[in-house]
């Protein structure tokens, strides 16, 4: 029996992982889409991490939101040429750039949050407190397996 509910893609774990966190995704850009914001849900992530802190380079975010050189570099030039952020070379270190929110950046954070918050709501709903918990506490454990 337990060698059949492996090869069931519907039973598969990573599976109903990566089609919840898609449809997630989808749900969230038809959302942002639909009030006629132009970000994505990459650029909505790089947008959180500035909020938190305004100013991380390049190298940073990139590490922060486990995202490869050339992705971070063609998402951030999208941002840019929408003036959400500016790019400026470290006083420190003229070869390292840091990320900065534009106020147009920063003004995303009270039209999408809301919407995040909305999607999140309804995804979660028959889920209680606990479950969350329990379900944060067991992706952790499972990313650390891998990590």
């Amino acid at each position: 029996m337990k060698k059949r509910m492996e090869n069931d893609i519907e039973q598969n774990l990573a599976y109903l992982l990566s089609r919840t966190a898609t449809l997630l995704d989808r749900v969230f850009q038809q959302d942002i889409a639909d009030k006629g914001l132009q970000v994505t849900i990459h650029q909505w992530q790089f947008l959180q991490k500035l909020y938190q802190t305004d100013g991380l380079s390049q190298v940073e975010l990139a590490s922060l939101l486990e995202k490869n050189g050339p992705n971070v570099t063609r998402i951030l030039d999208v941002m840019e040429k929408n003036d959400l952020i500016t790019r400026n070379a470290d006083p420190a270190d003229r070869r390292k750039y840091l990320i900065h929110l534009t106020s147009k950046g920063r003004e995303m954070k009270a039209k999408i949050t809301p919407l995040s918050h909305k999607v999140r709501d309804k995804a979660f709903a028959s889920l209680s407190e606990n479950d969350l918990k329990t379900f944060r506490e067991i992706l952790n454990r499972i990313y650390a397996n891998l990590a």
